[in-house]
């Protein structure tokens, strides 16, 4: 290599450098803060709201869809009460779009927050959320029979 292009490439290099001197600092990912129990009850509270919305949104949906079914199978309603069973069936679809994306939302808001993940399952997964008539998911010790 000669001295021409080595100094050529030192020459280049060197402005890199500078340039990147120059440049903005990168900026670090703010850290979550770290959420308290006082918050565990707000944040479950507002995805159980969002669960239960979800459910009651497939629910409406299901029974808009069993009546447009029931309306094409016997060819009755017909003409505004036609258009009414359509209507409904697409008002439920889009509800119960918008109310799995309010969950998603929740979630993710949560997520960003730094909200621990064992906080926002379904209460149903909690060893704690059993009702009294349910079957223990592990059967008794030898000792406790």
């Amino acid at each position: 290599m000669s001295r021409r292009a080595l100094a050529a490439g030192l020459a280049a290099l060197a402005f890199a450098f500078a340039a990147a001197a120059r440049a903005e600092p990168r900026t670090q990912r703010p850290v979550p803060i770290q959420p308290t129990d006082a918050d565990r009850a707000a944040w479950q509270q507002r995805v159980r709201d969002a669960r239960k919305a979800v459910v009651r949104a497939d629910a409406r949906e299901r029974d808009a869809e069993a009546a447009y079914d029931r309306m094409r199978h016997r060819d009755h309603p017909r003409g505004k009460a036609a258009q009414a069973v359509l209507a409904e069936r697409e008002d439920a679809r889009q509800d119960a779009e918008a109310a799995r994306a309010r969950l998603d939302e929740v979630l993710e808001q949560a997520r960003r927050a730094g909200v621990p993940p064992g906080w926002l399952r379904a209460e149903a997964a909690h060893p704690g959320a059993a009702s009294a008539g349910s079957t223990p998911v592990h059967p008794p010790a030898a000792s406790e029979r």
